[in-house]
């Protein structure tokens, strides 16, 4: 059987290092199944960059995400954890911020030295 996976339409992540060595990721658009693949795979490679500083995952721009998508974040902070990379996540947007809420503790995303701001719905 052969998989494919349709390449999400309403989702992007653009990344930039910074001269300390942090990594700043903004995510924007509905992060589904199909679009918490490329998530996953660009959080793992911006750890491995991130060596130096931290990583800055600005979440503003989300619009929709669900249990894949939390999953590809809890990944990504799980492997920063392993590399001693703190993790921050900018500008929660209140859709993301609710689905955090709503499973309620999440460890990884809880880690010593992450943090984490909400932006208030207007």
């Amino acid at each position: 059987m052969v998989m494919s996976f349709a390449r999400p339409a309403n989702f992007d992540v653009t990344t930039c290092g910074l001269a300390d060595g942090s990594v700043v990721m903004r995510v924007t658009g509905e992060v589904d199944c199909c679009a918490s693949i490329r998530l996953r795979t660009d959080l793992l490679a911006a750890c491995h960059v991130a060596h130096a500083g931290s990583l800055r995952l600005d979440l503003g721009g989300v619009t929709f995400i669900d249990c894949a998508g939390l999953g590809a974040l809890c990944d990504g902070a799980t492997a920063a954890q392993v590399r001693g990379v703190p993790l921050h996540l900018e500008s929660v947007s209140p859709s993301v911020a609710q689905i955090i809420e709503l499973a309620g503790p999440v460890p990884e995303l809880l880690m010593p030295g992450a943090t984490w701001t909400s932006r208030r719905s207007a």
